[in-house]
């Protein structure tokens, strides 16, 4: 095995840094497209409850929106924020009601596994 070149060594310094950051930058884009859709899904029911729509179009639209809230909940947050967003949006679909416990626990184990 020939021994590494100035260039090799260079070369790999280089990428060292893309290498270690691809992961963290692949989890938050995965939190980016996980609470777009949330916040998608929650401003379409919003909005169907202004203007009133057919009783179909909304459950369909209320389906959505607790998928989406389900992915959001299921999904790792990448920081504080992030966690205090799917609390915000916990609350804001449940809407003074009845908050599920498990919920609540999987964004209290977020939030341990950030602190």
């Amino acid at each position: 095995m020939p021994a590494p070149t100035r260039r090799g060594i260079l070369s790999a310094m280089a990428i060292a840094p893309v290498v270690i950051a691809a992961p963290a930058v692949s989890a938050n884009s995965d939190w980016v497209r996980v609470h777009r859709a949330w916040v998608e899904a929650h401003s379409r029911v919003q909005r169907f409850n202004k203007i009133g729509v057919a009783d179909a179009t909304m459950d369909d639209a209320c389906e959505r929106e607790g998928d989406a809230l389900a992915a959001l909940i299921a999904a790792p947050a990448p920081n504080g924020a992030a966690v205090g967003s799917k609390i915000t949006a916990l609350l804001s679909y449940h809407e003074g009601g009845v908050v599920p416990e498990r919920d609540l626990a999987l964004i209290a184990q977020d939030a341990a596994r950030l602190a």
